[in-house]
């Protein structure tokens, strides 16, 4: 007696792995809001936005957080050099 056939259906995941550092942003002009009186200010944006440049710099060390697998959003057929498993 044969086996029956079995089918199977292709499913494109997405795994998302989240990783964290610390950099240390220094206090400069660069990341200070001038008022017009010349008192200055801390600006959060300029601030955050140092941090991710230096955070591209080689020599920061991540650490890992978590993995996340998950359905991807926009199902699709595999390429011809893409494997199903």
């Amino acid at each position: 007696m044969s086996d029956p056939a079995t089918y199977s259906i292709s499913v494109r995941l997405r795994r998302t792995s989240t990783e964290y550092s610390y950099v240390r942003v220094p206090v400069t002009d660069e990341v200070i809001k001038r008022a017009d009186d010349g008192t200055g200010r801390l600006d959060p944006v300029k601030v955050m936005a140092k941090a991710c440049e230096l955070g591209e710099s080689a020599g920061v060390q991540w650490y890992a957080e978590s993995r996340n697998i998950e359905p991807h959003p926009t199902q699709q057929t595999p390429t011809a050099d893409e494997k199903s498993y």
